[in-house]
This record gives C-alpha cells, structure tokens and sequence, in this order.
C-alpha cells in the first residue's frame, strides 16, 4: 500500500486497524529498525491511554446506543464505573477496559473482532440477518456520514450485475446502515 502511492498515510492507518500512525510506519516504513527513546515511548503510551479515557468518559452519554437497548448499553458500560479521568487511563492501561472506533461508533469487545467495522459494518450492525453485533455501541454524531455512505452505497447496488457477490455484499452493508440509522433514531429515555 506505501509503495503504490495511492493511499495517505492516515488511511493505512485506518485500514490496518492501527491505533497510532506510529505502529503503521513501524510496519509499513521499515521503521522496526529505529529505536524511540524510553521517554517519548513512555510519552506516547500515555498519550494512547488518555485518548482511551476521553472515549469512555462518552460512551456513558446519550450520544452512544446500543442496537440491542439500554440494557446492553448499560451491561457495557457497567465495566465503567470509573468517572475519575486518571482512573480511567490507568483502566485502559492495565486492559480491564476495552473500546475502539468503527465507522458506526464504536466496539467494546476486548481483543480481536475478525469483521472489524471499517471496511465493512454488515457484522456490526445486522446486515447479514445475523442481529447487531453484542458489543456494538452506535454513535449518534455519525448519521449524517452514515446517510451519505448509504446513498453511496444505492447507487453502487443499481449499477452491480444483479446476482453477483458484489451486489449481495453491498445490499447487506446498506441494510446494515439502515440498521444504523433506525437504532440511532430512537431515544432510549
């Protein structure tokens, strides 16, 4: 991918599932061979764990739901009784929390999820009749970027052969953003 051009660094990143541009040019760049000092690696793990914190410290708000409703978003959340900022990171450090970002909102899955919800939100969000993913947590600040990719995504479908892989793989992420969009439509209160 670095040696074709095409993509930014940044969008490596995104697609590798890497938490810091740092971890991509470590792999992508060759940059294995270079040794960062104890201090700026002490730096930059802290910096890593606050930004963990800061996302927790949301999850507990309106802005997130969960597809399967407040019961489960507060079974998630309930791992969370921390409010305290520093006991947050210090959590997110030791591993007794866990959250990364999907283009849906977010996964509180601790450890490896094999569908990932970058490339693809069908898993996440139910598009493949399967039901929302359990540790799925909808952020409501992304409907207008899910409205536009579903638009996006029609208009891929009136143009696929009908039949083909392709079309049934686009029919089942635009269903899964419609997921998306009626789960985050509702108010839990």
């Amino acid at each position: 991918m670095f040696a074709s051009g095409l993509l930014s660094d940044s969008s490596i990143q995104v697609i590798m599932k890497h938490m810091t541009l740092f971890q991509t040019n470590y792999y992508g760049r060759n940059f294995s061979r270079l040794r960062f000092s104890e201090e700026f690696e002490q730096i930059s793990t802290a910096a890593r764990y606050e930004v963990l914190a800061r996302q927790f410290r949301e999850l507990v708000t309106d802005r997130y739901v969960s597809p399967l409703g407040e019961q489960r978003k507060e079974e998630i959340v309930r791992v969370i009784p921390i409010r305290e900022y520093k006991a947050l990171v210090k959590a997110g450090s030791t591993g007794h929390i866990a959250f990364r970002e999907t283009r849906l909102g977010g996964c509180a899955r601790a450890g490896y999820c094999e569908y990932g919800g970058i490339e693809s939100v069908t898993k996440c969000a139910g598009g493949d009749n399967t039901g929302p993913c359990n540790d799925a947590l909808y952020d409501r600040n992304r409907r207008a970027a899910v409205s536009r990719e579903l638009k996006g995504i029609n208009a891929k479908i009136a143009e696929a052969k009908t039949g083909s892989p392709r079309k049934r793989a686009l029919e089942n992420e635009a269903k899964a953003l419609r997921n998306y969009l009626n789960a985050t439509r509702k108010r839990y209160r």
